[in-house]
């Protein structure tokens, strides 16, 4: 391709070898995906994680997560004290029965 201009006679021209310039567009990888192209993929991409993400109800965050184990630690710590408690009573209950019965056996 030739571009010729000339200030003198006030000219201007343009050669162009069209069978050239077919062989370039035809050697061009039409998949090949400019970097701009590439950019907006991954941005379509992450937008459907994000979607993902927030769609479904399941998910829980890292701080859910947290206040859930926070959540059972209480709960087993609670069924902990209410068992202990449980068996204190049980045996006070069982020493005031011995009690009982070694005053109704002295009378």
């Amino acid at each position: 391709m030739k571009l010729r201009i000339s200030f003198k006679d006030k000219e201007a021209s343009l050669e162009a070898n069209v069978e050239d310039l077919i062989e370039k567009g035809m050697d061009c990888d039409p998949d090949k995906k400019s970097r701009y192209q590439i950019r907006q993929e991954e941005k379509r991409k992450n937008r459907e994680q994000q979607h993902i993400f927030e769609s479904d109800p399941k998910r829980k965050t890292r701080y859910q997560i947290r206040q859930e184990e926070k959540r059972k630690a209480k709960e087993q710590q609670h069924k902990h004290d209410m068992t202990y408690l449980c068996i204190s009573l049980a045996v006070l209950f069982v020493l005031l029965i011995i009690l009982l019965i070694m005053a109704s056996l002295e009378a």
